[in-house]
């Protein structure tokens, strides 16, 4: 049977929309690094979806970078990760949709508060940078934090 992969794309440098665009994230080094242990992404149902396959071996996390502009440049690989690897999900809500409210969903009724400065930090980002990126995103909706590694937040 064929193995589904789930390309996750670093940036490997900030977005138009961030005050550092066209700076450098050094997103690839900190992964390798293992200094950026996670990262958060919008759509939580779709990841969930996709980390129940990938956790029962019928498919892969496949971490990659741009090599020049996005969607217009080549993707590089910088790994594939699966079922003998230890990455997880976890939930990320922000109560009443404000950034400085960010919630685990540890069980459907418990939240469990998080840091913003743990966020960015695991993130591969300072503080500043990580409130920057996530100014445009909805948080109403929940967010996917995509760990790399064993850590978890619960």
């Amino acid at each position: 049977m064929k193995r589904n992969t789930y390309p996750l794309t670093l940036s490997k440098v900030f977005p138009a929309k961030h005050p550092r665009h066209g700076q450098p994230t050094d997103f690839r080094t900190k992964f390798e690094e293992r200094a950026k242990i996670h990262t958060i992404r919008a759509n939580f149902p779709l990841w969930k979806d996709r980390f129940a396959r990938i956790f029962v071996g019928d498919a892969v996390l496949s971490i990659r970078q741009w090599s020049d502009k996005p969607y217009y440049s080549k993707q590089e690989l910088v790994a594939d990760l699966g079922i003998r690897d230890a990455i997880g999900i976890e939930e990320l809500v922000f109560v009443d949709g404000d950034i400085n409210k960010p919630h685990i969903v540890k069980y459907p009724d418990q939240l469990v508060p998080v840091t913003i400065y743990d966020l960015a930090t695991n993130d591969g980002l300072s503080v500043e940078d990580w409130l920057d990126w996530f100014k445009g995103y909805d948080l109403t909706k929940p967010l996917a934090v995509l760990h790399f590694t064993s850590f978890r937040y619960t």
